[in-house]
């Protein structure tokens, strides 16, 4: 990236820092095993997830590390929250805007028992339940 050009488009990706490529690095040219390998290399793989968990919930401040979860990227990472949270309430109304991303509509309409309700959004960002905006 030149220092002529703003990049802003972080939609699905961005520029990472030195520090981050620096620790990045370590796993994909060093330790390249899959963390679920019954062997040593997936161990020691695994070990390392596990110690990323753990400084993600503290710097969360999260109780337990084993409510940190890593998904290979936001469309995952939305689905499985919006399934996971519309599978513990049941059935009930979901709100959405016609700002959503389209992964977010997506697992919304996979909701099973559930109603959809949109919502206007007006270029302020205040919206309300009646879908004008």
């Amino acid at each position: 990236m030149s220092p002529e050009r703003i990049y802003l488009d972080h939609a699905a990706g961005g520029v990472l820092l030195p520090s981050v490529q620096k620790e990045m690095l370590r796993y994909l040219v060093g330790i390249q095993a899959s963390p679920g390998g019954g062997h040593r290399e997936g161990r020691e793989a695994r070990k390392e997830v596990e110690k990323a968990r753990q400084r993600v919930a503290d710097f969360l401040g999260a109780k337990e590390a084993e409510g940190v979860v890593f998904t290979s990227g936001g469309t995952e990472a939305v689905q499985s929250a919006i399934h996971g949270w519309g599978g513990s309430v049941g059935k009930g109304t979901l709100y959405l805007s016609g700002m959503e991303h389209p992964a977010v509509e997506s697992a919304a309409r996979g909701l099973e028992g559930g109603v959809l309700s949109w919502c206007g959004c007006r270029w302020m960002g205040r919206g309300g339940t009646d879908g004008k905006g």
